[in-house]
């Protein structure tokens, strides 16, 4: 057993409680390994973003806190035995609208050149047998006087770390459609309908892309990423309340039809 306490100009890291034993270092959540680390490019394109796209556009004057909660790591490299659970804070940051999600983040009306304030909530993710998986990290935009955020893209992450390379199963933004209305006047309109049909169908809704493909190139660069759009998954939802969804999806319609005919 030990312990490490790391520190440098750029980053800190405490190990409080490390293990090594059976071919693996371990840690676990009774003494959390704990980090604090500055956005350089060099951190946001080799660590953080084939975990998800959006750290590309990312910049911030204060550093991430990355906490460390458990951790098998096996001592002879073979990832597909890699286990783990963690947490990254992000916090306020500025967004640059460059990188491969720009399509989006175009919607938040962002500049490419000066930025634009948002907010990442903590992302929550785990490892287990080198497969990580994420889902609701949420990105926030369009703040206001108040200090809230108008906007919302929601993520969801599923990437296998022992391909060779990295590969992402699915990396999917979405927007949901609850918070459609905060994004122009029309959607307000159109949701509005929908959403005094159906409250419950609203709120469980999505819409957004699916991101798939080899994180890095032959050269060890981020690599391009296949784009598929991602309808709604009424599955759910129809399960629970069939009548509600065939009564949203109705008012729907009928908000579309008479959105035409205006």
């Amino acid at each position: 057993s030990l312990s490490a306490m790391l520190s440098s100009q750029y980053a800190s890291l405490e190990a409080p409680a490390l293990s090594v034993g059976d071919g693996f270092l371990r840690s676990g959540p009774e003494k959390p390994m704990r980090a604090n680390f500055t956005l350089s490019p060099e951190v946001r394109e080799q660590l953080l973003t084939p975990i998800n796209p959006i750290f590309s556009d990312v910049t911030s004057k204060d550093p991430a806190r990355f906490t460390l909660t458990s951790l098998a790591w096996p001592l002879d490299g073979d990832r597909r035995k890699f286990d783990a659970a963690f947490a990254l804070e992000p916090g306020e940051i500025v967004l640059t609208n460059s990188g491969p999600l720009s399509f989006l983040l175009s919607m938040l009306q962002a500049g490419r050149t000066e930025g634009f304030e948002a907010q990442i909530d903590p992302l929550r993710a785990t490892v287990s047998k080198g497969r990580l998986t994420y889902r609701d990290f949420n990105l926030r935009a369009g703040k206001t006087q108040s200090g809230a955020w108008r906007n919302t893209l929601v993520f969801s992450g599923d990437i296998d770390l022992a391909a060779p390379p990295m590969y992402a199963n699915e990396l999917r933004p979405a927007v949901p459609l609850s918070d459609a209305s905060n994004w122009s006047r029309d959607a307000r309109n159109l949701f509005d309908a929908s959403g005094a049909a159906s409250p419950e169908l609203l709120k469980s809704l999505t819409v957004g892309v699916k991101l798939s493909g080899p994180l890095f190139d032959a050269n060890g660069k981020p690599a391009k990423l296949k784009q598929e759009l991602a309808l709604p998954d009424i599955g759910d939802v129809l399960k629970r309340d069939p009548g509600a969804v065939i009564e949203g999806i109705g008012g729907l319609i009928d908000a579309i039809r008479k959105k035409d005919k205006k």
